[in-house]
């Protein structure tokens, strides 16, 4: 039986980042327990290669309660992060999602840009690019009319 005041399952990116926040909050490292399945930490869905930190997830652009809090939350974490490891851990990116006019899921992206263009944040930026531009400065995207470009996004390499 393990006796400490604190257990965390899993030693993962969350399980290893509440950790990690529970010993900044001065919680001794006695007290606290971190129980890993398999012998090296990071192995199932945190084992992946990289990750995309990105504040707008899902089917729409409109802010959701919480969202842009978090997104700015962990890339302050990662950034602190990145600040004490050897190799980069968070590299700023753009992300581009194309809109196809037929597609029911792209005409969902396209409203929820017009309903809340006047909500959306500065930071992170939001673009809609028409055939033109997007043309212009994205060629590999030509089979695409629109596309919105999320700026910045962040990968994050494992």
């Amino acid at each position: 039986m393990i006796n400490k005041e604190f257990i965390i399952v899993g030693a993962g990116l969350a399980g290893l980042t509440l950790a990690y926040f529970l010993l900044e909050q001065g919680i001794p490292f006695e007290r606290i327990a971190v129980i890993e399945k398999h012998s090296k930490s990071g192995q199932e869905a945190s084992g992946l290669p990289g990750g995309l930190l990105n504040p707008f997830m899902g089917y729409s652009l409109a802010p959701k309660p919480g969202y842009l809090e978090a997104f700015e939350f962990s890339r302050q974490w990662l950034l602190k992060l990145n600040d004490s490891c050897k190799t980069p851990l968070l590299i700023p990116c753009s992300l581009l999602r194309p809109v196809l006019s037929s597609d029911h899921t792209s005409q969902r992206l396209l409203n929820s840009f017009e309903k809340n263009k006047d909500r959306l944040p500065l930071f992170p930026q939001v673009r809609l690019h028409t055939t033109q531009t997007l043309h212009h400065q994205f060629p590999d995207c030509s089979p695409f009319n629109v596309c919105f470009e999320i700026n910045p996004v962040y990968s994050v390499l494992f």
